[in-house]
């Protein structure tokens, strides 16, 4: 199993969908296990195998609630008012939030993990919320023009302002089929243990 002992467990990670939801019976679902990067082996029925750089394989099942999304290059032009986003980001030298990626969801994926929330490391954070304002600047760097900007986002109970700086990489999700898990195929995957002992699927996101 990859990495038994050393797995990283994500409470309500938001680059993630589907992993914060309600349990609606009196026992919450077991905390989501991840991420683990892997390239996609094989895909037998409901198996995915995938190893990791360091050689290792793991299998997850999936089920009719494995949550498969794609991404794909956006930059900050694509990030409009109302847009739903998620961003990790680190408290920079000048006490404000810088954004190390920002990823815009599709509409289907509105509300998924919403709110504003400490991560693992010092000082990091993530903000899954509405962007309502989005303020652009250009810079120059060498010879060619690069955006930054600001969004401001909110969410119940408060609001971000998200420092963009040129370079941070912005990608765009959308929903994506099993048929995309082909061998060769990069992964992110969130799990979880299953009652059985074995790993599920919670989350698959299809990095290229």
């Amino acid at each position: 199993m990859l990495q038994g002992h050393h797995r990283t467990i994500f409470l309500c990670l938001s680059f993630t969908a589907g992993l914060c939801t309600a349990a609606e019976s009196s026992a919450p679902p077991p905390p989501p296990i991840g991420p683990q990067n892997g390239i996609v082996r094989v895909l037998a029925g409901s198996q995915l195998t995938f190893e990791s750089a360091d050689g290792n394989k793991l299998t997850v099942a999936l089920t009719p609630d494995t949550r498969i999304t794609a991404q794909q290059p956006a930059t900050l032009a694509d990030i409009k008012a109302g847009d739903f986003v998620a961003s990790a980001a680190m408290q920079g030298a000048d006490g404000k939030t810088h954004s190390q990626e920002v990823r815009i969801f599709p509409e289907s994926m509105r509300g998924v993990g919403e709110g504003h929330r400490p991560m693992s490391q010092p000082n990091q954070t993530m903000t899954n919320a509405t962007v309502s304002k989005v303020e652009t600047t250009m810079t120059n760097a060498t010879v060619t023009q690069v955006a930054a900007g600001v969004l401001t986002t909110t969410y119940p109970g408060g609001s971000t302002d998200l420092i963009v700086d040129p370079g941070t990489p912005v990608w765009r999700i959308l929903p994506a089929g099993r048929d995309r898990l082909t061998p060769g195929t990069t992964v992110r995957v969130f799990s979880a243990d299953a009652p059985d002992g074995k790993l599920t699927a919670r989350y698959i996101n299809i990095l290229k």
